[in-house]
């Protein structure tokens, strides 16, 4: 069987073969500027409701985004309805819910979702809308997502992109104020420093107790005292950054969704902590002043 010859395709021949083919864009007159704003959170803390008024102000804003650029569609009714369904797909919230037991992964809408799950399996929450479709049109995204581990240290994050200035801001203001409202008090105790200076504060607190309860004689000069508390706040702090923070990390959860009328995990963790450490140092002052 005779193989036909190559034949190279130039000029005319070339440009029929390319037809209409897209070119390269540069420097598109179409494309539009796109403006971002992120906001990093160390917690979060809230009921189901807290996340449906999250998912009701994102709804909202984007239904009027929907209904502004429904309004200025060109073409005919079939061009139009199809145009819109893509944009309907753009803007639409959806959610999805990973959980801690079996790695099962759920998508849809956020109320369905947490109906059919136990809150305290909750691992991880997404909330966004998809925003993919032709950037003509300047379609906006919302992305917020939330998640629990001991080495989360930004586990709530909330990304707000459009090319409408005032909008992003709105929305990244309404959002972000909504989200540190349910941010606890407890916080900073997951933060390294935090570890360090509870640390190096027990140690010089218990090194000055120490050293007022010993007798006149056997108190060393001031140089001394001095040079060892020096010694007692940097070390106590940077052994309790090493030591305490993971502590601190497991017994204070970085997100949680809480049942109406339930304690936070955090909270909990925080009254037994308090309360077993006010019981050892009363144990150990007794057995020191023996």
């Amino acid at each position: 069987m005779s193989e036909q010859p190559e034949r190279e395709v130039v000029g005319a021949e070339l440009a029929d073969a390319a037809g209409d083919l897209p070119t390269y864009p540069r420097d598109s007159p179409s494309q539009s500027v796109r403006v971002t704003r992120e906001v990093r959170l160390r917690a979060w803390v809230g009921r189901r409701d807290n996340l449906d008024r999250l998912v009701t102000i994102m709804q909202d804003s984007l239904s009027k985004v929907y209904d502004d650029a429904v309004r200025s569609l060109p073409g005919d009714d079939r061009m139009r309805r199809r145009e819109a369904e893509h944009l309907l797909d753009a803007l639409s919230v959806s959610s999805s819910i990973d959980a801690r037991s079996g790695n099962i992964e759920r998508t849809g809408t956020l109320d369905r979702i947490l109906a059919e799950v136990d809150v305290r399996d909750v691992r991880r929450v997404r909330i966004r809308n998809s925003g993919s479709y032709d950037d003509e049109h300047g379609i906006p995204t919302i992305e917020l997502t939330m998640k629990s581990g001991m080495d989360e240290a930004w586990p709530v994050t909330l990304k707000v992109t459009g090319v409408d200035r005032q909008w992003v801001g709105g929305m990244y203001d309404t959002l972000s104020a909504e989200l540190r409202a349910r941010m606890p008090w407890w916080t900073w105790l997951r933060q390294g420093r935090a570890s360090m200076a509870v640390g190096a504060v027990c140690t010089l607190a218990f090194f000055f107790w120490r050293y007022a309860g010993s007798p006149a004689d056997d108190r060393a000069d001031a140089s001394i005292v001095l040079t060892f508390a020096l010694v007692c706040l940097v070390g106590g702090g940077f052994i309790s950054a090493f030591a305490l923070n993971p502590f601190f990390r497991i017994l204070i959860p970085c997100f949680e969704i809480v049942e109406p009328g339930e304690t936070p995990r955090g909270r909990k963790a925080l009254t037994i902590a308090v309360g077993a450490a006010s019981f050892f140092i009363g144990v150990a002052g007794l057995l020191l002043a023996l």
